[in-house]
């Protein structure tokens, strides 16, 4: 029964057909103009109602599990999501969940508690100098959105030689103000 629907679908798309309907298609895509606005409408309705028992239940908008604190998904999604915005895909998401509990979930460059929303993940090499290693995952660490906003697009070590630069200043500023020589 299956092979015959999956025989039917090859045939009617060959023959440039909707496979749901019959009706003739105007263009490249699968589905003719009227299934295809059906099919939008549908996703829609569907992800309405996910938003709303999101909403009400507090669920994942994805997989219906708890969500993270102060996100729409759970942890899963959300590393998923992390994954395809900082290396382009998702399947990178289990090496990077192994990276936070491999930094206990601390952050790479102060050891701060991370948190879901608060965390980004870091470029060591930054992908603006280095495109190459944009989904190298030696190049990635997990880092407190603030900071990684702070080294821009610095390697490490010209970002932690400038933490260096301003921390000595500012020690020597306040040596000087409490009374100290510069």
């Amino acid at each position: 029964m299956e092979g015959n629907l999956i025989n039917r679908f090859a045939n009617l798309k060959q023959a440039g057909l909707c496979p749901q309907c019959g009706l003739s298609r105007e263009d490249d895509s699968v589905f003719c103009i009227k299934c295809r606005a059906s099919k939008n409408k549908a996703n829609r309705e569907l992800c309405a109602r996910k938003k709303v028992r999101s909403i009400k239940y507090g669920t994942c908008r994805k997989c219906s599990k708890p969500q993270e604190a102060n996100l729409v998904v759970c942890e899963w999604h959300w590393i998923q999501n992390m994954s395809y915005t900082s290396t382009g895909k998702t399947s990178n998401a289990s090496r990077l969940l192994e990276i936070l509990e491999k930094q206990y979930r601390r952050c790479y460059y102060t050891g701060v508690d991370l948190i879901a929303g608060e965390a980004s993940i870091d470029h060591l090499m930054p992908v603006s100098k280095f495109p190459e290693l944009r989904s190298e995952i030696s190049n990635l660490a997990w880092c407190h959105k603030r900071i990684n906003l702070m080294k821009g697009d610095m390697t490490k070590d010209e970002f932690l030689a400038s933490c260096r630069l301003i921390t000595g200043h500012m020690d020597r500023q306040n040596a000087c103000n409490s009374g100290g020589q510069p």
